[in-house]
């Protein structure tokens, strides 16, 4: 059984292929070894791919080769700060130990993380290094347009914003050019999100925007109902401002689509003559009234007025009430395509749907009564 150099006499701790052996299980085991199998180059180079921070047992000397640190970087990047003071300021090897562990770029000197080479090899691999660039780099434009380049992932793109400098989430026409990376301008200026051109780009981009924009301009009802208007992205989902109950904002929207009804209140889906205001200009409208708007005949008669699809969003009691069903037969000339199963073989309603000259000639028809009333 072989056992931890601790717990080994001096003679197995100075005896080269034991150590090696040793090493190669567990590099911290470097420790024990002796003084002159701490010199050899191979039993460290063993010890650094097995665990790089045992490169602090190394000698000065070796502690200065390039290829026992490298693969002592390359197991773990912390080991970087055991590297000789020559290596840790050599600008080749620092780029070389970046190349090969990204994750070191932390640990090395202030001075390098300015670099943009380095920075940018680090940055490639291992996006967390954008923590520990220098502000100069985080002020760089085109520094940080070539992060933007590097990552095609939206979340991580939407992540960058976070880390530029202050200046540039200010910087007006910067934002701009990043706009197409971004989902959202959370992260950008308070005074960029003041700003109508910033917010109605940034809609453009993603609707969710509106949620990030100022107070100032959630509630001017001119400037939303100018972002209406131009954009066909804009939601009252995101509105949230008085101005979501407005009616002359819920109507702009409602040109577009009809679903933007569903996130206005309850009390403007329950108003009758807002509703039928609204029915008039989208008859889909229907669909988020309320339970008792859509049981109302004057309702239903309006939204079915132009489609009569519509009828579909009526209440089931509504469909099967045959004096309404009747009613809408006989002034809005529907057919019996439009009426539920229920009533849609009802003699009355087939004469009704006939008189009117609406009959589907695939539907089936009782033809005693057929030829009784003609």
């Amino acid at each position: 059984m072989h056992k931890n150099l601790i717990d080994c006499s001096y003679e197995l701790t100075n005896t080269r292929k034991y150590v090696l052996k040793a090493v190669q299980k567990d590099g911290m085991e470097l420790f024990y070894a002796s003084d002159k199998l701490k010199n050899n180059k191979k039993i460290v180079l063993e010890a650094v791919k097995n665990n790089g921070f045992s490169l602090q047992y190394a000698p000065p000397e070796l502690q200065n080769d390039p290829e026992i640190v490298l693969n002592a970087i390359i197991n773990v990047a912390g080991a970087i700060i055991y590297a000789s003071e020559y290596l840790q300021y050599s600008y080749d090897f620092l780029l070389n130990c970046v190349k090969c562990n990204s994750e070191c770029f932390r640990y090395i000197p202030v001075n390098y993380q300015k670099d943009e080479v380095i920075a940018f090899e680090a940055i490639k691999k291992w996006f967390d290094g954008l923590l520990y660039i220098d502000d100069t780099l985080r002020n760089n434009k085109e520094f940080i347009l070539k992060i933007f380049d590097i990552y095609n992932n939206p979340y991580y793109k939407n992540k960058i914003i976070k880390y530029i400098s202050e200046e540039l989430k200010n910087d007006k026409y910067f934002i701009i050019k990043i706009m197409e990376y971004l989902d959202t301008i959370k992260d950008v200026s308070d005074q960029l999100k003041d700003d109508e051109e910033i917010i109605f780009l940034a809609i453009q981009r993603n609707a969710i925007s509106l949620l990030y924009a100022s107070e100032r301009i959630k509630n001017d009802k001119k400037i939303i109902l100018d972002f209406i208007k131009r954009s066909s992205y804009f939601s009252l989902q995101n509105l949230i401002s008085p101005l979501r109950d407005d009616i002359d904002v819920i109507t702009e929207l409602i040109k577009k689509s009809s679903f933007n009804l569903f996130f206005a209140s309850e009390h403007i889906r329950n108003d009758k003559n807002t509703m039928l205001k609204l029915i008039n200009i989208n008859g889909g409208c229907l669909q988020f009234a309320s339970k008792e708007l859509r049981n109302d005949y004057v309702i239903v008669s309006e939204s079915v007025k132009d489609n009569n699809d519509f009828l579909q969003y009526a209440t089931i009691q509504f469909q099967k009430d045959k004096k309404k069903m009747i009613r809408l037969l006989e002034n809005k000339n529907l057919s019996l395509r439009d009426i539920s199963e229920v009533l849609n073989m009802d003699m009355e309603i087939q004469w009704k749907s006939r008189f009117h000259f609406k009959l589907i000639s695939n539907m089936k028809f009782d033809i005693n009564f057929f030829f009784n009333n003609f």
